[in-house]
């Protein structure tokens, strides 16, 4: 709710005086949905004046939404790259969540918000828009409830050109226009090159540094028993109420692959990551076996 009026006494005139709220009638109490802010009292309220001075300040925006967890993978082979973005966040009024800096091959999308199936929209300068009121308890959102929302989104882009002896990568994650708490990135690489990292992330990490952020659900049945009904296995299959037909969901499986490289960042705003990962063939020295190595000694000693 917006509280930008400030309230002052200026003067009073006549038979009227200033009293505390606990003074007034418990009913007068009752009856008010505000904190009480100033309190009269008076004989004559044909002779009674007060003036006050009321000051309107200018509202200030406020946060409608904040990412609490992104997780971002990418499963990169010789051609193509497998992209996985999971987002938690907290929303009370935004409608899309908006992403930039995809790569302008991206392609078969697929996307799940509340566990529910969707389809993400285009939006301007390039981007993407994915709807959020999707999947909500209508109760709770219409109620003015805080609720987290999980976003799952799926896509395939296609390299320049097929990886090589060596080149460059760029796989840093999608841009997102709010507050990030908490950012993982998790790469999977062909296990053939060795790599090099630049950018905004700092040396990998063993492992990852915080868990998976979990999915949400909120569709619930309409089904009413009766009081103290026993629920069996049978009722996991109940057909629902509901006869709309329901969207079929198709979620990318994305292949354990390759050799996995994690990195992490911490509270990012308004900030465009850049990772870029420079490869070139891992060199295999070449095994000596024991003999030839003693064979090459005996030499050195005969000549």
């Amino acid at each position: 709710k917006d509280a930008n009026i400030e309230v002052h006494e200026h003067s009073i005139r006549g038979s009227i005086t200033r009293c505390e709220p606990p003074e007034l009638s418990s009913k007068l109490r009752l009856n008010m949905d505000r904190p009480i802010v100033l309190s009269y009292k008076y004989l004559n309220p044909h002779n009674a004046t007060v003036v006050l001075d009321v000051q309107e300040h200018v509202a200030m925006e406020t946060l409608e939404a904040t990412v609490d967890r992104l997780h971002y993978k990418a499963v990169v082979t010789d051609t193509h790259t497998v992209h996985s973005f999971m987002v938690v966040l907290q929303s009370t009024k935004l409608q899309y969540l908006e992403l930039f800096g995809l790569p302008e091959s991206a392609s078969m999308f697929t996307l799940l918000v509340n566990s529910v199936p969707a389809k993400p929209v285009k939006g301007k300068h390039k981007s993407i828009l994915l709807p959020l009121l999707v999947g909500l308890n209508p109760e709770a959102a219409n109620e003015g409830s805080t609720l987290l929302t999980s976003v799952e989104l799926s896509y395939i882009s296609a390299h320049p050109e097929p990886m090589g002896r060596n080149g460059t990568l760029s796989l840093a994650p999608p841009l997102v226009n709010l507050p990030i708490s908490v950012l993982t990135t998790h790469l999977r690489l062909p296990k053939r090159y060795k790599y090099k990292f630049t950018g905004d992330f700092l040396e990998p990490d063993h492992d990852l540094a915080f868990p998976i952020p979990s999915t949400y659900f909120y569709q619930t049945g309409k089904r009413v028993v009766e009081k103290d009904y026993k629920f069996s296995f049978k009722d996991d299959v109940w057909p629902d109420d509901d006869d709309t037909p329901k969207e079929a969901a198709v979620k990318i499986v994305t292949p354990n692959t390759g050799r996995s490289y994690y990195f992490h960042r911490l509270l990012v705003v308004d900030t465009k990551l850049v990772l870029n990962v420079s490869f070139e063939p891992v060199i295999k020295q070449r095994q000596v076996s024991w003999w030839s190595s003693l064979y090459g000694l005996l030499k050195i000693g005969t000549s």
